[in-house]
């Protein structure tokens, strides 16, 4: 299931539909408050086959919606963002990225990003991790950290991938109502972020770790010469 919120950007949405591959299964645009009218008779939105609208009336954050989305589809292959304003430049790129997660479960595309993980751009998680979580959107949040908490999440359980092939370019887009709700509700998403990091993530560790067969990551052994003594040595960190 791919998803994409847009809010008062609608020409910029548009470019980015039509840009688009034809892509099967269900596919959702998400109109997220605002004052544009993507429905208009004689300015709406041209949307794809096999896409569906999705409006709230009121901007909500997108982790609420996110989490409302996987309630609602709980069964999906996958679930995946793709921004209102990007091109993706590379031919085949669903399928680019389906093959990869196969073996890392979670997968961005390249989008320029240099971060170690960099979860931004178009996004795509396999669904059985996400039913191993429990969420696609943390409950607690609004719109910020989510990122924070997958990419803890993928950086421990070395369960990220970056699919390079898959080139991804930002078009120009208006700041609009979705944007201020993020930033006046950062501040209490950060808050819940190091709650979640401090008291509850250690729950999810636990479960993908143990539970999971799944498991991308290794754990090494390397004898030290030295003393003769084993030190254990690790691509995670808890």
């Amino acid at each position: 299931m791919w998803v994409m919120f847009t809010c008062e950007n609608k020409e910029v949405c548009q470019q980015t539909l039509n840009a688009l591959e034809r892509l099967e299964g269900r596919n959702l645009l998400v109109i997220n408050g605002g004052k544009d009218d993507y429905t208009g008779d004689t300015d709406g939105l041209m949307v794809p086959p096999n896409w569906d609208v999705v409006r709230f009336p009121e901007v909500m954050g997108m982790c609420q919606i996110m989490q409302i989305l996987f309630k609602q589809f709980p069964n999906e292959q996958f679930y995946g963002i793709i921004p209102e304003n990007c091109i993706i430049e590379s031919s085949g790129w669903e399928d680019k990225l389906k093959q990869l997660s196969a073996g890392r479960m979670i997968v961005s595309a390249n989008d320029g990003n240099e971060a170690p993980i960099a979860f931004t751009g178009v996004q795509y998680w396999s669904g059985d991790l996400v039913r191993k979580v429990g969420w696609w959107g943390q409950p607690d949040l609004h719109s910020s950290c989510n990122d924070w908490m997958w990419t803890k999440i993928a950086w421990d359980m070395v369960c990220w991938d970056r699919a390079m092939q898959v080139k991804v370019t930002y078009l120009p887009r208006k700041k609009s109502a979705m944007d201020d709700a993020i930033m006046a509700n950062h501040a209490k998403d950060k808050e819940t972020f190091e709650k979640w990091r401090d008291k509850d993530y250690h729950r999810i560790f636990r479960r993908l770790f143990f539970e999971t067969d799944k498991w991308g990551g290794k754990t090494r052994f390397k004898k030290d010469e030295s003393n003769g003594q084993q030190n254990q040595q690790t691509n995670s960190v808890t």
